[in-house]
């Protein structure tokens, strides 16, 4: 029981309700707009909207308990590693240079953005520092804190690099490519071969495991990979075919989407407005940045040029890889990709300081 409220945490009922009905008014709109990513981007919108203008349900704020987050998380690593076939396992040896030139790729985004927000003369090189790091949002934050820099504004920085990244990236992919990116796709599989009670438990036992197996082994993000390498073992060994149903997978949007924002309620209207022009110039070379790189790893491996735009691009894992899925890339690729982007992101930001 004392987990249970732990995982409620402080929020109120009627402001869970109130976040919730505002989260799906705002995906079920953007969907009736057949925006990218619908449900993830519109519940951010709303929620994020309501709570930077500072409204309240009474004397609380407008959030998702952290039970929600911990259940929606882990069910979309288990839905992505669904779709860990045969025919993936087989590829896997063709991303040798993908992963060598993210090695090369990381520190030089680090320094470019590093230096960007340093134009700022409100940012210190702390805060700078810390702020730049493409990967490892709280791993950032505790060792800038610990540097002197500014709390508050490398939170904003990454969450607002994070949000960015989750607007810009599906709609400058469905300008570029023309392909639909609103649609919510989940892993190929044989589901419908099995009753729904049957595909539900094999979903939820995998999940189970997946969560314990990933805390055990200390993986970045242990509710997502935990799930999402149990999962893919499962599937590719042939011990399950069950996949995650597309209502749950945009439920678990809704919740990240209104969790993220969330946490624009009570910033300084100053401070937002000089975090929201450093993200955007930072954006914009973070993109250019990627974009180059990943025509130039395309041409190297002969791999899909926007599989690795996504890869490559530093938003959050869970984020990226509902696009991927979404665009019909492969998650796996996309997943794993910036599951070595965190790891390699604190070993340099641990070894390299400013």
């Amino acid at each position: 029981m004392k987990r249970l409220r732990l995982l409620w945490g402080h929020t109120h009922s009627r402001a869970v309700f109130a976040t919730t009905v505002l989260a799906i008014a705002g995906g079920a709109f953007a969907a009736w707009l057949n925006l990218p990513l619908a449900w993830l981007l519109g519940s951010v919108v709303t929620v994020g909207l309501a709570a930077a203008l500072g409204i309240r349900i009474g004397s609380a704020s407008l959030d998702l308990p952290p039970l929600a987050r911990a259940i929606a998380i882990p069910l979309i690593g288990t839905g992505i590693g669904a779709g860990f076939t045969p025919a993936v396992v087989a590829e896997m040896p063709r991303w040798w240079i993908t992963i060598l030139a993210l090695v090369i790729f990381l520190p030089l985004l680090h320094y470019l953005v590093y230096r960007l927000l340093l134009l700022s003369p409100h940012i210190s090189q702390q805060t700078a520092w810390y702020s730049a790091v493409p990967g490892g949002l709280v791993e950032s934050i505790e060792l800038g804190q610990a540097a002197g820099g500014d709390v508050q504004m490398m939170t904003m920085l990454h969450v607002l690099r994070m949000i960015a990244c989750v607007i810009l990236v599906p709609l400058g992919l469905a300008l570029v490519t023309g392909l639909d990116t609103a649609g919510v796709v989940v892993a190929p599989g044989s589901g419908s071969d099995l009753v729904w009670w049957r595909n539900m438990f094999e979903c939820i036992a995998i999940t189970l495991v997946g969560v314990t197996a990933g805390r055990l082994m200390r993986l970045p993000a242990a509710s997502f990979f935990g799930p999402l390498l149990v999962s893919a073992v499962c599937h590719a060994s042939g011990l399950s075919s069950a996949t995650i149903s597309v209502w749950v997978i945009i439920a678990a949007q809704i919740i990240i989407g209104a969790n993220l924002g969330a946490r624009f309620e009570g910033m300084p209207p100053r401070k937002l407005i000089l975090a929201i022009r450093l993200i955007i110039i930072s954006s914009t070379a973070t993109y250019a940045l990627t974009a180059c790189f990943a025509w130039m790893v395309a041409r190297l491996s002969g791999m899909d040029v926007y599989a690795i735009f996504l890869a490559y691009a530093p938003g959050g894992i869970i984020e990226m890889s509902l696009i991927a899925m979404a665009m019909q890339l492969n998650p796996i690729f996309v997943s794993t990709h910036h599951l070595l982007r965190i790891m390699i992101a604190i070993i340099v930001m641990r070894w390299v300081r400013p």
